[in-house]
């Protein structure tokens, strides 16, 4: 009787690696990244800063229609704020609307 033995030999696929060359392909054609050579390193083109407040309009335009009004009156009115941190609130709008702070 003859017996046939069917090897299975694993080709390591690093699935990480492909998904995150697509996806710095993806933000490099968009102007965020720059690639440079040697080794292909990306470099952000914009700070941290600008890179929260743009994403920050464009989840507040997309979910509440571009109003902050919407958005806090989201967390007011569910109590998903303590006290505290309607005081922290409270306090940078009075600062703010005084001209008290210039980066409000």
């Amino acid at each position: 009787m003859e017996r046939t033995i069917l090897l299975t030999v694993p080709i390591p696929l690093n699935l990480t690696n492909i998904t995150s060359i697509s996806k710095g392909k993806r933000v490099n054609a968009k102007g965020v990244i720059e690639r440079r050579k040697p080794g292909f390193s990306c470099v952000p083109l914009f700070g941290r800063d600008e890179i929260l407040i743009s994403e920050t309009k464009s989840f507040i335009d997309r979910v509440y229609q571009g109003s902050f009004k919407q958005l806090f009156s989201q967390f007011i009115e569910n109590r998903a704020l303590s006290a505290g941190e309607l005081k922290e609130l409270r306090d940078l709008i009075d600062k703010t609307v005084k001209g008290g702070d210039n980066n409000a």
